[in-house]
């Protein structure tokens, strides 16, 4: 017979509770820490494990894959048009995910915030218009180190994520072409 007494965590880090909470609040879960009952895992529903940090559900597993919690979908916009001449007069943007479907000469669009955004966090813009459009920042945020009143170049027929890499910094990652 294998010893797998030193397999498992030691009594003091971790606690086996009851099985039958089914939500995030419900403490202590059932598989949590003695130091942190409020952060673990427990049977969300049928089928799901749901796991808690600090009390709050983050993510869910289940048979058909994994959900985030506040991120279970993605904030689409489809059918946008570019306008304005200039940072001010553009179209602000306010979804993840942006469909840009008619864009006449020299318009454009402003990113939502870096600061609203978040670091590591991105906003994709998939560019079908018949122009190029100038993608500016907002306030005080640059683009590949250009200033936000000055913008960057998407041409026509291209896709590109920008994202925030630091504080008021995109950095853009374009899919068949380079920011100009």
């Amino acid at each position: 017979m294998t010893n797998y007494e030193n397999k498992w965590p030691s009594a003091s880090s971790c606690f086996i509770g009851d099985d039958r909470a089914t939500a995030a609040s419900d403490y202590p879960l059932p598989y949590t820490f003695l130091s942190d009952t409020d952060t673990g895992m427990f049977r969300a529903a049928a089928d799901t494990v749901g796991f808690a940090a600090g009390g709050t559900e983050v993510f869910r597993y289940t048979t058909t894959g994994v959900s985030f919690t506040g991120y279970t979908s993605v904030k689409t916009s489809a059918g946008l048009t570019a306008v304005g001449n200039n940072r001010a007069t553009s179209l602000a943007l306010v979804s993840q995910l942006n469909f840009i479907s008619s864009a006449a000469a020299s318009t454009g669009v402003t990113l939502p915030s870096a600061a609203t955004v978040g670091i590591g966090g991105h906003v994709d813009i998939f560019h079908a218009g018949a122009n190029a459009i100038t993608v500016y920042g907002a306030g005080s945020d640059t683009i590949d180190g250009a200033a936000a009143a000055t913008g960057v170049a998407l041409t026509n027929a291209k896709r590109c994520r920008y994202y925030v890499s630091a504080a008021a910094t995109w950095i853009s990652a374009q899919f068949g072409v380079v920011s100009a």
